[in-house]
């Protein structure tokens, strides 16, 4: 069986065990994480998993600051739209 996220209908806030997952992935200190832990503050789910596992997708705000990381923590900086490198 091929499972996929399918997109919420409409869009919820993080359960208490997702938003626990998220405050330990943004628990420790790498390039970027200041702005994501100021996304974390306003996501909602945006999708979940159809099999029936925890694996949810997160959206956005467009408000929210944005930060480009590298998924092999390369350790490059950018720049936050509040001019802080990161």
């Amino acid at each position: 069986m091929h499972a996929e996220v399918v997109a919420a209908l409409e869009p919820t806030p993080l359960t208490p065990p997702e938003k626990s997952v998220l405050d330990l992935l943004l628990s420790v200190v790498y390039p970027g994480v200041f702005e994501l832990r100021e996304q974390a503050e306003k996501v909602v789910v945006a999708g979940r998993c159809d099999c029936g596992c925890p694996t949810f997708d997160v959206a956005v705000p467009d408000d929210a600051p944005r930060v480009s990381v590298s998924p092999h923590g390369s350790g490059g900086a950018s720049s936050s739209p509040s001019g802080r490198e990161t």
